[in-house]
């Protein structure tokens, strides 16, 4: 299921060859220009999104929509690309930037001979691109949602079919329907940095009136709507790439960010099963980001140096002056995939239960999970039982490295984890991970537990105690043998180089076996008095057209922001403190799809008492009197 290194396609010529140029298309980037930076980052794709251009194995597109915010001024203007949304012909701004390869420096930034590919970044400009609040538009189910990636498609589209590379490298879902709208077919590597998110809809059966109205924001055939994104009853927009590569590939080319990642989800999603193999590829870890460390270790050696950086710590978090206490730290958004709402759940019992234990829990929340995380958490702080022992920010917070330097444990329970980078940072470090035996994680010395069913909490909680009391018991000596193998860990660029080349290597020796032909018949854009006419100059960086598009009602049935759920769970959280976040969750969405309901007498059966609906104990009342009635 991960597919072997030595991987060859029945029937495909054994000298087939390595892509000269590869497509890339990601919402998040990194593009580097004259010792100034252009980001838009939020999380791991973003990272890879950085070192895919830093370290690609060979020429690389790298095409992105326009963030708000970045300035993009170094950039100049070519050709614009056409598309149609919801019924409307627009245009899309491309803007261009060349950055030349260079060649292998024994001491150079990106380490000893590594050559950095040359890169031509893309940006495509639209005010739908302009307008959006976040690096991506939410919830999945508005019209405007919808439209973006409508639009975002067929960009990637009509570039790949005007520059031809000779692979499409794509990440995720955002571009993954970008296959639908190709005139000129080529392999595509799929590549999951998260595939629980497929840009789904599940908040109702989608059905003809739902396909024809998709068929119509996304300027395709209704028929090819229900044929290649339904699934299950569901909308899905990663569904298109794996069908393309299903159909065109013989379905090699789906890969994901770790090996056991790629096995867990090619268990998990329906939309993969039936594939000869999801690919694994480990994502690397330069070493030239291991200069953070040695440059806070200066001559000292790694003892002295935590010792001083945990002293450091404790003084700047308020924490209890304790050279032998030990640090545990989570440090990142707090949100269900994490598991901060389980470290809430067994903060109390941790300091409780060990007395040299320390807490730092920090970041920002970033959903519903992390809400009921931070009410717990800081009901914990406010009760002052444990002062000196807890620090809890939720929040972002710029902290220093002495933080990570100072750490014994990383904290990670995660319910799902790619990859995981925040891992290795800390483990560089040297702080062991304490944590879930999920996806990418478990490459690294720790203390692990096997989650058997991730949405339990009873079974979550025992295990995390469980291995938090195991960590807590683990000697001095064994613990420093971890730490010093921790800092030793390596996760090579060549070894990502090598793997990545041979799922292109193999992609395109399948798509070869295959011989797609032309895979559809569309307007490549609106008639040319419909062409939109943009001034010229290349200093001018503001859209000049409105491309506004129609309002009118949703078709679909919404989905809550997460600011709604997160208002919503708030107002719980004030008036009760539920046992765990699952349980919390359920009842805030019942209560909120109950206030949905048209009918009083729906919303009277749907009053919940003894934690059932009344509408469940009328249906469990008949079965008991069944026999009864004569």
């Amino acid at each position: 299921l991960t597919g072997p290194a030595d991987a060859r396609v029945a029937g495909a010529p054994a000298d087939a060859p390595l892509p000269r140029t590869v497509l890339v298309a990601s919402i998040e980037h990194v593009i580097a220009v004259d010792g100034t930076v252009e980001k838009a980052v939020t999380g791991g794709l973003g990272k890879v999104a950085g070192l895919l251009c830093e370290y690609h194995p060979g020429p690389l597109i790298s095409v992105h929509a326009w963030m708000p915010g970045n300035s993009y001024s170094y950039m100049t203007k070519v050709d614009p690309i056409h598309a149609v949304v919801s019924g409307k012909p627009m245009v899309c701004r491309v803007w261009k930037y060349e950055r030349p390869g260079s060649d292998p420096e024994p001491d150079g930034p990106r380490g000893e001979g590594v050559i950095a590919p040359a890169v031509t970044y893309y940006v495509v400009d639209h005010p739908l691109f302009r307008r959006r609040g976040d690096y991506y538009p939410v919830p999945q189910t508005r019209k405007s949602t919808l439209q973006f990636y409508a639009l975002w498609s067929q960009a990637v589209a009509g570039l790949i079919d005007r520059l031809q590379p000779d692979v499409f490298h794509c990440p995720d879902f955002h571009a993954a329907m970008a296959v639908m709208y190709l005139e000129r077919p080529l392999p595509v590597v799929l590549v999951l940095h998260n595939a629980e998110y497929q840009g789904a809809i599940s908040t109702q059966h989608m059905g003809r009136r739902e396909a024809e109205h998709l068929a119509t924001v996304f300027h395709l055939p209704a028929p090819r709507i229900v044929q290649e994104t339904f699934i299950e009853g569901r909308f899905c927009m990663l569904k298109p790439a794996v069908d393309y590569i299903r159909r065109h590939q013989k379905g090699y080319g789906v890969c994901a960010v770790s090996r056991n990642y790629a096995l867990e989800a090619s268990l998990k999603h329906a939309v993969f099963w039936g594939l000869p193999e999801v690919r694994g590829i480990e994502n690397c870890m330069p070493e030239p980001e291991r200069a953070l460390v040695q440059k806070l270790l200066g001559q000292s050696n790694h003892d002295e140096a935590r010792a001083l950086a945990k002293a450091f710590v404790q003084r700047r978090y308020g924490l209890r002056r304790d050279p032998g206490a030990r640090l545990f730290v989570f440090l990142g958004r707090w949100v269900k995939q994490k598991g901060v709402d389980y470290i809430a759940d067994v903060a109390a019992w941790m300091l409780d239960t060990h007395p040299s234990a320390q807490l730092l829990v920090i970041g920002p929340v970033g959903d519903c999970y992390g809400s009921y995380a931070r009410a717990k958490l800081e009901r914990l702080k406010a009760a002052r039982v444990h002062r000196g022992r807890l620090f809890v920010h939720a929040d972002f917070l710029e902290v220093p490295q002495e933080l990570k330097l100072a750490s014994d444990f990383c904290l990670m329970p995660s319910r799902d984890e790619p990859f995981g980078y925040v891992d290795i940072e800390f483990a560089w470090f040297g702080a062991v991970v304490v944590g879930s035996l999920r996806g990418g994680l478990g490459k690294l010395p720790g203390f692990y537990f096997q989650i058997l069913n991730a949405d339990s909490p009873s079974h979550m909680q025992k295990a995390l105690r469980k291995t938090i009391s195991r960590a807590m018991a683990c000697s001095p000596d064994l613990l420093a043998a971890m730490s010093a193998s921790a800092r030793a860990s390596v996760f090579p660029v060549e070894r990502w180089q090598g793997e990545l080349l041979q799922a292109y290597d193999v992609a395109m020796e399948s798509y070869f076996v295959s011989k797609p032909t032309t895979l559809h018949i569309l307007p490549a854009g609106p008639p040319p008095t419909q062409r939109l006419v943009y001034d010229a100059s290349p200093d001018s960086r503001r859209s000049q057209d409105d491309d506004s598009l129609a309002g009118g009602p949703e078709f679909l049935r919404q989905e809550a922001t997460e600011e709604e759920m997160q208002a919503l769970v708030d107002a719980r959280l004030a008036v009760s403190e539920p046992p765990n976040a699952p349980e919390l969750m359920e009842r805030v969405e019942w209560e909120r799809e109950l206030a949905q309901e048209p009918s009083r007498i729906s919303r009277f059966l749907g009053t919940v008492v003894g934690g059932a609906p009344l509408l469940d104990w009328a249906i469990a009342l008949c079965y008991v009197s069944g026999p009864l009635v004569p």
